[in-house]
């Protein structure tokens, strides 16, 4: 039976497709056909009046309707963003740990030198002035001494001998000692000390073996270890290791390493022994993976028995707080001059000092370049060749070890290689403490440093940030579905059954 609305009265027939064959309505007693009848049941007067109309045929079937096109395309939208951005963030936590975006610290210029200093060596004195000496092509043995609190350079006495590819310590009572270095090909073995309160040069005793490219590291009890070198501008290469007393000013053998190499890193350990890693040397141009470390109670060196993922040459290691070295950089191939033989990538030698791990690697290849430990633990890398033809660079990057991650610093006013970088302390420095001195061929900067935390969006920034913005997306895409669902839901109620052959529909007399 199907109730049948006054003449004249509107329908709403929701649902209903085009072209469907419907059936009769088929009228009541009122003047409709047999056997139909009218409801007389009592009804709310603001509830509309419902009559239901039959409808059989071959259309679609009314509960197989598809989503209202507004409540799809929200759907759509909603999840695609949420793939979208979602998997954005997947992939940036994949991506190499240096970060993107802000910057972090200032460079200032911090005046011109009076001449090219290539390979030469800036040394902190103990009243924060640095003295740099020597360098250039062709080498020079002129001096001159950056007072940080005036920012201004001036001259000191020249050493005896000009020399490049020196190394230069500050020894326990104030005085510079040089030791080495070279004149165009040819290695030395004389040294120098540099007084600092009468500005003043003074010959030493000379090494036992001529030097270039070699190292030389202050111990604990105030002696100076040098180590390796080349002994000419092709070799050999230097297996030989010294120590220099300042208390006598003579030098003394200690014990030698297993193989002889040049351009590698020395760094004082927490302990007291001396960490020497990679190094070119007598290997047809492979750089050295391996890592000996001296025992200056022992006079010996002992391996470190796992070895670098890679060989190094003119790369940096630096003593971190928590006891392990930041190894960065550096030329796989010293030979050969291709791109692909500089070295993004980097290490840390565990606490135990027994292996290397890896560590997240640098956002640019560079070799040449220098590592400063700063105040708080960081570690800045400046300049350097992103291969070794091309001319130097002046990005820099900064290592926060608390995080495990490098941040994008300030480039350098200008590019640098083969430079020297100080970090200005000690008394008479202000504003100045604090900061990087870079000397490079004739110009030199100061760096400012960002406060920890301050430079570039984490990885783990990243991820949260591409998850989240996923979640804002599908959570939109939810409110959508809900608004199309409650729109649905505000018109009136069309209840409906359903059978094999036709479909029941009930309209809604307003």
């Amino acid at each position: 039976m199907t109730a049948i609305p006054p003449r004249g009265a509107r329908f709403a027939a929701r649902g209903l497709s085009g072209g469907a064959e419907c059936g009769l309505l088929v009228p009541g007693p009122d003047g409709g056909a047999p056997g139909s009848t009218r409801s007389t049941s009592a009804r709310r007067p603001d509830r509309p009046r419902r009559t239901s109309l039959l409808v059989t045929g071959t259309s679609p079937r009314l509960d197989d309707r598809r989503p209202a096109a507004g409540r799809r395309w929200w759907r759509a939208l909603g999840v695609a963003l949420g793939v979208a951005l979602a998997l954005a963030g997947a992939t940036l936590s994949t991506a190499p740990a240096h970060a993107g975006g802000a910057q972090g610290g200032s460079w200032a210029l911090a005046g011109r030198l009076s001449t090219d200093r290539t390979g030469a060596t800036a040394t902190l004195l103990a009243d924060a002035t640095v003295v740099v000496a020597g360098g250039g092509t062709p080498e020079v043995a002129s001096a001159e001494v950056f007072d940080p609190a005036t920012g201004t350079w001036s001259p000191t006495a020249s050493m005896g001998t000009a020399r490049s590819l020196h190394a230069a310590v500050r020894l326990p009572d104030g005085r510079v000692l040089v030791s080495g270095g070279a004149v165009g090909s040819n290695a030395l073995s004389s040294a120098e000390i540099y007084n600092p309160i009468s500005r003043t040069w003074a010959p030493t005793a000379a090494m036992a073996v001529s030097r270039q490219g070699h190292t030389a590291t202050v111990l604990a009890g105030g002696k100076v270890l040098v180590v390796g070198g080349l002994g000419g501008g092709h070799g050999p290469y230097r297996a030989e290791a010294e120590l220099f007393d300042p208390a006598t000013g003579t030098w003394a053998p200690t014990g030698a390493l297993a193989q002889g190499r040049a351009h590698h890193s020395a760094t004082l350990l927490a302990d007291g022994r001396v960490l020497v890693v990679g190094g070119e040397a007598d290997t047809h141009g492979d750089s050295v993976r391996d890592a000996v470390v001296y025992d200056p109670v022992a006079g010996s060196w002992s391996p470190v028995p796992r070895l670098m993922s890679v060989g190094r040459a003119d790369h940096t290691a630096t003593a971190l707080p928590d006891g392990t070295v930041l190894v960065a950089g550096g030329t796989k191939v010293y030979i050969g001059g291709r791109p692909e033989n500089v070295l993004a990538s980097t290490e840390l030698l565990d606490r135990s000092g027994q292996a290397f791990l890896p560590a997240p690697a640098m956002a640019q290849r560079r070799d040449r370049h220098t590592a400063t430990a700063l105040p708080d633990g960081r570690v800045l890398v400046s300049g350097g060749k992103g291969d070794q033809i091309a001319t130097p660079t002046a990005t820099a990057e900064i290592y926060d070890p608390a995080a495990r991650r490098w941040k994008p610093a300030t480039p350098m006013p200008g590019p640098a290689a083969g430079h020297n970088a100080v970090l200005v302390s000690g008394s008479g420095c202000s504003p100045a403490c604090g900061k990087v001195l870079v000397v490079g061929e004739r110009a030199a900067y100061l760096f400012t440093p960002p406060p920890a935390g301050s430079a570039g969006p984490s990885r783990v920034g990243s991820v949260v940030g591409g998850l989240g913005a996923g979640a804002v997306a599908v959570l939109a895409a939810s409110v959508g579905v809900v608004v199309s669902r409650r729109r649905r839901r505000g018109a009136p109620a069309v209840p409906k059954t359903t059978s094999r052959r036709g479909t029941t529909q009930t309209l809604e007399h307003r």
